[in-house]
C-alpha cells in the first residue's frame, strides 16, 4: 500500500544472461524487487556492455522512492551490479554479488577496472561476493583484488556450481539483505 511505501526495502534484482530469477519463496513480503528485462545479444552475450538505459532508470525509480534499495546481482548481472554500485549517483545499503565475473571489456574506458577496486570498498562489509567451489567461473584477478582490498564478505559455497551457488545464496542472505 502506498502508506507503507517509506518502510518497505526494494531490491534491484539483475540476472544473468540465462534470466536466472530469485526463488519468490526467499522474498519476505516486506520488499518490493525490480528484475530488469535485458536482451542478450550474440554469441556471447555475457560480454555484453551494462545497458545505456539502466543507470538512468534506477536514477528515476531511487528519486522516487525514500526506501532503502539493495542490489543482487548473479553471473552476468553480477558483473554489472559490480559496475552499477560504483556509480556515485545510486545508493545502496547492500550489495550481494553472486558469481560475478568481470570481464577486461572496457578497454576504451580509462581506469574502469580501477573505479571498480577504489570504490567497491565503500560498501564494506555490506558488500557480499559469492562463488561455488565447483563453479567454471572462479573469481577473476579484479573480483580477487575487491575481495582483498574491500573489507567485503566473502563466501565460497564448497562443491556448489554457478546456478547451485546462487540458489543458495538466495536463501541464505536475502533475508540479511535488509537488516
Amino acid at each position: 500500500q502506498e502508506s507503507d511505501r517509506s518502510i518497505q526495502q526494494v531490491v534491484l534484482y539483475l540476472a544473468s544472461t540465462d534470466s536466472v530469477e530469485p526463488p519468490v519463496s526467499d522474498f519476505t513480503g516486506s520488499e518490493i524487487v525490480y528484475v530488469p528485462e535485458f536482451v542478450s545479444h550474440g554469441r556471447h552475450p555475457f560480454k555484453n556492455e551494462v545497458p545505456g538505459w539502466l543507470i538512468d532508470w534506477i536514477m528515476q525509480k531511487q528519486a522516487e522512492d525514500t526506501s532503502r534499495w539493495s542490489l543482487v546481482g548473479f553471473s552476468r548481472g553480477a558483473a554489472w551490479g559490480a559496475i552499477v554500485a560504483v556509480d556515485a549517483r545510486l545508493t545502496f545499503h547492500r550489495v550481494l554479488l553472486v558469481g560475478p565475473y568481470i570481464l577486461p571489456r572496457s578497454k576504451h574506458e580509462q581506469g574502469f577496472i580501477e573505479r571498480l577496486v577504489t570504490i567497491l570498498p565503500k560498501y564494506n562489509q555490506r558488500l557480499r561476493i559469492v562463488f561455488g567451489s565447483a563453479d567454471p567461473w572462479q573469481p577473476c584477478d579484479v573480483v580477487q583484488r575487491i575481495q582483498d582490498t574491500s573489507g567485503c564478505l566473502s563466501d565460497l559455497y564448497i562443491g556448489l556450481g554457478h546456478k547451485e551457488s546462487f540458489y543458495a545464496a538466495s536463501r541464505r542472505l536475502w533475508r540479511g539483505l535488509f537488516v
